[in-house]
């Protein structure tokens, strides 16, 4: 069995580390450009929950008309 302080790797244990940080690369990116969409679409003003209101995290600041009227029918506002 080989010691990890030795300088010479195998050929196996090259391609090994090259494949986990690729893949750990390519989860970072995707997880950025997701981030990114996201932001996006609230800069424009989409809705980023498909219209389901009342579990969205972001329902106190959003500016949308769809969440205007959940968060008045959440407080009882419109119930005359």
């Amino acid at each position: 069995m080989r010691k990890h302080s030795e300088k010479f790797h195998s050929r196996r244990e090259f391609l090994a580390g090259a494949s986990r940080y690729a893949a750990l690369g390519l989860i970072g990116a995707c997880g950025a450009a997701l981030l990114a969409k996201r932001q996006r679409l609230l800069q424009k003003g989409y809705c980023i929950n498909r219209g389901i209101c009342a579990v969205c995290g972001i329902l106190d600041n959003c500016d949308l008309p769809r969440a205007i009227q959940a968060r008045q029918s959440l407080t009882g506002a419109d119930n005359g």
